[in-house]
């Protein structure tokens, strides 16, 4: 027999407002038509960052999550450091950005990926290392 609970607000035990909502790694959601279930837990980013480097170096903006530091190596070359470890070498890194100079390409390279450390790309139409003036990236994947 399946149970199900139908509430508008969950609160702290103290009922301050407050709410801490522990989810397990094995949760699934239910999609919006009811068809498929997929996990909770890996669908959600375990590091994001929005950034500028128009002008030479890169800088975080103020949005960014499981991210201890970023290094600019040269024009369109930047390394970010997750404070928290990625569980394999290999996890996703979708992204989007760019700048008002036309074509652009971004990409990362697996050779330069480890669990903690990701190096990350962006060009011109034709690969060449070009700074953008807003571009965020994030990790998908598993957490150690």
């Amino acid at each position: 027999m399946s149970s199900q609970l139908n509430v508008d607000t969950i609160v702290d035990k103290a009922g301050s407002g407050g709410t801490n909502v522990k989810v397990g790694t094995s949760s699934t959601y239910v999609s919006e038509g009811g068809n498929v279930t997929q996990n909770l837990v890996q669908a959600v980013a375990k590091h994001f960052v929005t950034y500028q480097s128009d002008g030479g170096t890169a800088v975080l903006n103020s949005q960014s999550l499981n991210n201890s530091s970023l290094t600019d190596n040269a024009t369109g070359d930047t390394i970010f450091t997750l404070t928290n470890n990625m569980s394999q070498t290999r996890y996703a890194i979708p992204d989007s950005g760019g700048d008002n100079n036309g074509g652009f390409s971004t990409f990362t390279v697996d050779a330069n990926m480890t669990t903690s450390v990701y190096r990350y790309f962006t060009g011109d139409s034709n690969f060449g290392g070009q700074d953008s003036d807003f571009h965020s990236c994030c990790a998908i994947g598993d957490l150690a």
